[in-house]
C-alpha cells in the first residue's frame, strides 16, 4: 500500500511513543479551526510533549503557536543565512551553514535549537559536529549514525 498514512494512523502505528517533527505546508493551518483540530488530535493521543511543528512559512505555524504555546515550533529556510531570534527550532538548508559558519553559535546564544535541512548528512557530519548542531535528519539513519560514530 503506497498510501500516505494520516497523522492519526502514524501515531497509532508508532504506539504514540515516537517523537514527531511535523512540517506544516498548508496555509489552512492559519485558520483557528484547522489549528485547533491538529492540537486536539495531538492532545487526544498524548503527543503534545512528543512533537514539534515547523514550516517554511511562519504564518502556517503562528495560529498553532498562539493556541498552544507549549508545542515547540520552528522555521525552515533555504535562503536566510542568519538565524532568526525568538524561534525555538531552526532548520537552515545545509549550504547556509557553509555560507555562515557562525549560524549555529549565534542561534545557540539566542537559545535556539539547530537542525540542518539535509536528508543525506553523512558527508557533512564532521562539519556539523564541529559546528555543534543539535540534531540531524537523515533518510538513512544507520548511515548517519555511522558517520556520527566516525566523527
Amino acid at each position: 500500500d503506497d498510501r500516505i498514512p494520516t497523522l492519526l494512523e502514524l501515531i497509532e502505528a508508532t504506539g504514540a511513543q515516537t517523537p514527531l517533527l511535523l512540517e506544516l505546508k498548508d496555509p489552512l493551518f492559519q485558520d483557528r479551526q484547522y489549528a485547533r483540530r491538529l492540537i486536539d488530535l495531538l492532545a487526544a493521543c498524548n503527543m503534545l510533549e512528543r512533537c514539534a511543528i515547523v514550516s517554511f512559512q511562519h504564518s502556517h505555524i503562528a495560529t498553532v503557536e498562539a493556541l498552544c504555546p507549549a508545542i515547540p515550533t520552528g522555521n525552515i529556510t533555504l535562503t536566510n543565512a542568519f538565524p532568526q531570534r525568538n524561534i525555538e527550532l531552526l532548520g537552515p538548508g545545509w549550504p547556509l551553514l557553509y555560507a555562515n559558519p557562525l549560524y549555529v553559535a549565534w542561534a545557540h546564544r539566542w537559545g535556539s535549537i539547530v537542525c540542518p535541512l539535509d536528508t543525506t548528512p553523512e558527508r557533512r557530519m564532521r562539519y556539523y559536529l564541529r559546528l555543534g548542531v543539535d540534531a540531524v535528519l537523515a533518510d538513512d539513519s544507520a548511515a548517519a549514525i555511522a558517520a556520527i560514530e566516525q566523527g
